[in-house]
């Protein structure tokens, strides 16, 4: 327990920034109380942190047995220090696999809604020249070339429905890749579909302003 004592005095000449205050208490309690596990215990709790949790566990348990606390205290911050560096590397894994998995859902809702924009300038090209045209053609060659009809208000159902379900699965996915709990995916749907909407607006606007000598239907 003594050993325990000078090491955190030790420490105290330290700045840990935001963790001075949680040292200091952590330094009064081992000085005055015989639970030293309880009193590691509570700077964890204080902190908020399960890695430092477990650190403390370890490291009170070694010193319970006869360990020498310095010995312990370098081999635990030699384990820390390397825990440390792999959540640095998982952080960089996300944040390049966020970008990715951003990026093409980007293409992909881009790419439906343009898709629908040009089907909806075709559909009233085939309407116009069928209105023109197309009796003629009809009684010559005997087929409604010109008068197919395309159910927009379906196919854009269907895109919407699409597009919410690819951005289900990205944020899922990147949910997977991040770890803690599933709920933290919707953090991400609500980006994604916000993106989505602004992409359907951003594309119809586009074709409106472009496309104005065509009369394009409004979207439903």
């Amino acid at each position: 327990g003594t050993s325990q004592v000078k090491v955190i005095e030790a420490l105290r000449v330290h700045d840990f920034k935001d963790l001075n205050k949680h040292v200091e208490d952590l330094y009064r309690r081992l000085l005055i109380s015989y639970d030293y596990l309880k009193s590691w215990f509570y700077f964890a709790a204080e902190i908020g942190s399960m890695l430092i949790a477990r650190t403390i566990l370890i490291f009170a348990r070694a010193i319970e047995l006869g360990g020498d606390a310095k010995k312990i205290g370098e081999k635990l911050t030699d384990l820390f220090s390397k825990i440390l560096d792999l959540r640095k590397m998982k952080e960089q894994f996300l944040s390049n696999a966020r970008g990715m998995f951003y990026g093409g859902f980007v293409s992909f809702v881009a790419v439906l809604y343009v898709s629908l924009e040009i089907l909806k300038l075709l559909n009233n090209l085939f309407k116009g020249i069928s209105t023109l045209v197309g009796s003629n053609i009809i009684s010559t060659i005997g087929l409604p070339i010109f008068s197919i009809s395309i159910d927009l208000v379906f196919l854009r159902n269907f895109m919407d429905f699409l597009t919410i379900f690819q951005a289900f699965i990205v944020a899922f996915i990147l949910k997977n890749i991040d770890g803690g709990s599933k709920l933290g995916a919707f953090i991400d749907l609500a980006i994604l579909l916000w993106i989505a909407s602004f992409i359907s607006l951003g594309v119809n606007l586009f074709f409106a302003k472009f496309f104005l000598n065509i009369n394009v239907l409004p979207s439903s």
